[in-house]
């Protein structure tokens, strides 16, 4: 299991309390899978949260015309994937398949929100790094997609 200190070095949760990181583990559940496994796939109802903990992590999606697109490769622990989760009504908008033996923790989308409800001082941090976060990827995505249509 990631320890709260080794997570707390993690841009994503830089800022967060000890306390706030010691709730969130306890509420993760670390999940093993093998090369090649699909954490989550695309197009497929978004229930489950993830943070890398060992290993690496592809994160793509199908592209009609072009084949499959890589979007980012995960590796550092700590590093997370699945925010289509909270987003209400998601579905997840990439698939994450991982590229080696890789350990994640996975976190239920009911029991976050429950999390978030009791204590809003971190959802709302939670949410303002989860908007950073997709601001990143969506820049990232459209340059990639801008490079493989050129």
């Amino acid at each position: 299991m990631i320890t709260a200190e080794r997570l707390a070095q993690s841009w994503f949760f830089k800022g967060f309390t000890r306390s706030q990181i010691d709730t969130l583990l306890a509420n993760g559940q670390e999940v093993s899978y093998p090369a090649g496994g699909k954490v989550l796939v695309e197009r497929e109802p978004a229930e489950s949260f993830h943070v890398l903990v060992q290993g690496a992590v592809s994160i793509k999606m199908r592209i009609e015309e072009h084949g499959e697109l890589v979007l980012s490769r995960l590796t550092q622990s700590g590093e997370i994937f699945g925010w289509s989760t909270l987003v209400e009504g998601g579905r997840f908008t990439a698939t994450a398949e991982c590229l080696e033996e890789s350990r994640i923790i996975s976190f239920k989308r009911k029991n976050l929100e429950d999390l978030f409800t009791r204590d809003p001082n971190l959802g709302y941090l939670f949410m303002k790094r989860l908007a950073i976060l997709i601001s990143r990827r969506l820049e990232s995505t459209r340059a990639l997609w801008l490079k493989e249509i050129s």
